[in-house]
């Protein structure tokens, strides 16, 4: 991707937290509000309660493009302008969004203010074209704070109310719509447990090993930003047992390579901080499905269909594809194809996957893989919270947690004992640790 093409989206939580930049702000608001009048952008003052407003959204934006001058100066910010995001009247964005959002950046484009600069104007056309405004600060604006004000130790994010994110069915092509839902027992105790862990995490001691965030962000879609701790849980297919996996940490983007080389974790035993270990559930979902079918878990290797581990990271692939699809899959799914070898077919793959795994071959094309991912979700967020019980940092990664690695050992008790309570008979749980070095033969497992 090339520069120009990488952007920074907007993160509408972002606020200063040095004294030095708060009151920075602060007199830029000032001035921006006094600006709005004499250049005749609004004819009278807010009240306290619009004042309010238009002060978060200045703060939001000035701390977007200071904090984005660390993580990648060449990006630009990409910024909401439409109608659904300013208006929507969600929880998302708290008081950053509205007319008084709008308000602030015409007023830092201003060409008498001159603290922002439209790089790119946002638009959508019916027929699914779009672009969205992109924006970046100006020396002027860069001027106006210390040289502090860009550090990490200056920023803060405030919490997300929406950490609860239920969406539709996924069509054919394009996204999933996010639905609204009214409020339950059900849902306020979801939201409770996410808020509880979020509070967690923003304290947790954490951190990257590198002052070179531009070096490290090059090679990023979205820049890795250790700011972003919190997480939202995004349900699927409009139902509150379906999905539920945990979105938004900085460390869930990050490349493994990356996340072992640079994270770290301050521990009991190493204050100064230690390289994470990923504690991963080994085959879950196949296990899931066949508690599901109340049927015993096979013998061996789940995914090594083929014998000799021929293709294994594709069997992987394609069974829990067949386990989330709705039908008979149609077509490889998204760079599975390439392995397996080239000689191989969709069909001559599914039908091996069949037969090794005939007693749960009844749930392919059912769907179930969304409802096994509830489960996942539950058992995750279980081990979470006796983690914490226990003192241990631990990070949420999808159907794993990255403790330190002196804590490995514990955090892989922990998951045991909690797929344990799920199965049935003498299975066991099986948890995988992986320490980042991965040998040929050790990574068949992970």
């Amino acid at each position: 991707m090339s520069i120009a093409g990488r952007v920074a989206f907007f993160d509408p939580q972002r606020r200063a937290a040095s004294p030095k930049l708060q009151d920075d702000i602060k007199l830029l608001t000032a001035r921006l509000a006094t600006a709005e009048l004499t250049y005749c952008l609004r004819p009278k003052s807010r009240g306290p309660a619009g004042q309010r407003k238009f002060s978060a959204a200045v703060e939001a934006i000035v701390c977007n493009l200071l904090i984005l001058r660390t993580l990648d100066p060449q990006r630009h910010l990409a910024v909401p302008r439409s109608n659904g995001m300013i208006f929507s009247g969600t929880a998302y964005g708290g008081e950053t969004y509205g007319k008084h959002f709008l308000d602030a950046l015409d007023v830092m484009t201003h060409p008498n203010v001159n603290l922002v600069e439209v790089i790119a104007t946002g638009f959508r056309f019916a027929g699914g074209a779009s672009r969205l405004t992109t924006i970046r600060g100006t020396d002027d604006f860069f001027d106006s704070f210390s040289d502090q004000s860009h550090l990490l130790d200056s920023h803060r994010r405030i919490a997300e109310t929406d950490v609860l994110v239920l969406k539709g069915v996924k069509p054919v092509s394009g996204k999933s719509q996010v639905i609204r839902f009214a409020e339950t027992k059900k849902t306020q105790a979801f939201r409770a447990e996410i808020l509880k862990l979020n509070v967690c995490l923003s304290e947790a001691p954490i951190f990257l090993r590198t002052d070179d965030f531009a070096s490290l962000n090059e090679n990023y879609a979205e820049p890795v930003d250790p700011t972003k701790r919190t997480l939202r849980r995004i349900f699927s297919n409009g139902k509150w047992n379906e999905g539920g996996r945990l979105f938004g940490g900085f460390w869930e983007t990050m490349r493994r390579t990356d996340r072992f080389e640079l994270l770290r974790i301050r521990t009991r035993s190493q204050q100064q901080g230690e390289p994470v270990a990923n504690v991963d559930y080994g085959q879950l979902f196949p296990r899931l499905a066949y508690m599901r079918a109340r049927r015993p878990v096979p013998d061996g290797d789940l995914y090594d269909v083929f014998g000799g581990g021929i293709a294994r990271a594709g069997v992987k692939k394609l069974l829990n594809a067949m386990l989330f699809a709705r039908g008979s899959l149609k077509a490889w799914p998204k760079d599975t194809k390439k392995l397996f070898p080239p000689d191989i077919r969709l069909s001559e793959a599914v039908s091996a996957i069949t037969k090794r795994h005939e007693a749960i071959s009844s749930m392919f094309g059912t769907g179930i893989g969304y409802q096994l991912m509830f489960i996942e979700s539950i058992l995750l967020l279980d081990a979470l919270a006796e983690l914490r019980a226990k003192g241990i940092v631990g990070l949420p990664l999808h159907d794993s947690v990255l403790v330190g690695r002196s804590e490995a050992e514990s955090a892989k008790a922990v998951l045991e004992d909690r797929l344990g309570a799920y199965l049935s008979g003498d299975e066991k749980a099986v948890v995988t640790i992986d320490f980042g070095e991965v040998s040929a033969k050790n990574s068949a497992h992970l």
